[in-house]
């Protein structure tokens, strides 16, 4: 990825943050845990499947809509498939978008899109590759208020990201599934 393409990725990301701090009727703060699982095969056969921690946070800009920016964080050590050796790979993604929220009472179903920046690393005795590559975020789930201020998010998350840091192509995105607590103020 140029270094143009990721300014514009994160000035696009900061505004919209900056219209939703403008214009917040709620802010809300989150902390999750997800089980991931990779969408790419030769991936999966690598590493598996595993859990990742992260956050976010996001402003709501109507009755109905938000503005959201998070970031996740994914390390897992796996076996080369033809030399057995040991490798690790990390993932970071960090993401922007908009969310739409189907109710507002206490049960608040949504959906939610943005675009990511996905940050990797991958160490092994071949070498080190450490690159940055945009994705695609896709996200649905359901905010469950637990009084005025408190709430429990569970929520499905699909991303894509496509890099080629050698010459095999893979995708470094995938379904995750997570449960989010945090609070609105």
């Amino acid at each position: 990825m140029n270094s143009r393409k990721l300014r514009v990725t994160l000035g696009l990301a900061f505004v919209l943050a900056a219209a939703g701090l403008a214009r917040a009727d709620g802010v809300f703060l989150e902390a999750r845990g997800a089980y991931f699982s990779p969408s790419d095969v030769a991936f999966r056969e690598i590493y598996g499947y595993g859990v990742s921690w992260g956050g976010e946070i996001s402003f709501a800009v109507s009755k109905r809509a938000s503005v959201w920016a998070g970031g996740d964080y994914f390390s897992k050590l796996g076996k080369l498939g033809f030399t057995e050796e040991e490798t690790k790979i990390r993932i970071v993604p960090l993401a922007a978008g908009l969310k739409y929220y189907f109710g507002l009472g206490l049960l608040r179903p949504y959906v939610g899109a943005g675009v990511g920046y996905f940050q990797y690393k991958e160490a092994n005795s071949i070498g080190t590759i450490e690159k940055g590559a945009l994705g695609l975020v896709g996200r649905a789930g359901l905010l469950v208020m637990l009084g005025p201020a408190f709430f429990i998010d569970l929520q499905g998350t699909l991303s894509t990201c496509s890099v080629q840091p050698m010459e095999v192509r893979a995708n470094l995105g995938g379904f995750s599934f997570g449960l989010g607590l945090g609070f609105e103020f």
